[in-house]
């Protein structure tokens, strides 16, 4: 069966912080079922929408005194994912600081 879930090792000793790991990751996967939900109607596989996802980043960058962080540009089917959720894509510049 082929499936988006992967187990791996825990590395945690303390139940405190096995329980906490565990938790957060049912909280990715519940959301994980919940945007598949929404994308259900889509086009696109769920699977290429993650990946075209996990495209998108943020880039801290520095010229002179400036500092900017830019994300990248959006690729692939990317819209579809924040049209499903009812959101707009990130603006292109994401913050900016001059150090002077």
């Amino acid at each position: 069966m082929k499936s988006s879930l992967d187990l791996r090792p825990i590395y945690h000793w303390k139940e405190e912080r096995v329980r906490g790991h565990i938790f957060i990751c049912f909280l990715a996967f519940v959301l994980q079922v919940m945007l598949a939900k929404l994308l259900k109607d889509s086009k696109h596989r769920f699977k290429d929408l993650m990946l075209d996802l996990r495209k998108l980043h943020a880039v801290k960058f520095t010229i002179g005194q400036e500092e900017f962080i830019l994300r990248t540009e959006l690729k692939g089917n990317i819209f579809d994912i924040f049209k499903a959720v009812g959101s707009r894509p990130p603006k292109r510049i994401l913050g900016y600081k001059s150090t002077i």
